[in-house]
């Protein structure tokens, strides 16, 4: 019941590490720093990413 829930409400799945995502995110060249992250599931199995990456010149 409840990963459906979570689903529906748009939660992030329990089995992402989001600090390791971010950890990840801001390891590649070129990435200072990220904003507004949102993870989610869009159907079972189905996980999206949304997020806005800063960058240096």
């Amino acid at each position: 019941m409840w990963k459906f829930l979570n689903i529906l409400l748009a939660g992030t799945p329990e089995q992402i590490d989001v600090q390791k995502v971010i950890n990840v995110i801001k390891g590649e060249d070129g990435i200072n720093d990220i904003h507004d992250l949102l993870i989610w599931t869009i159907t079972s199995g189905f996980i999206a990413r949304s997020c806005r990456t800063y960058g240096g010149w």
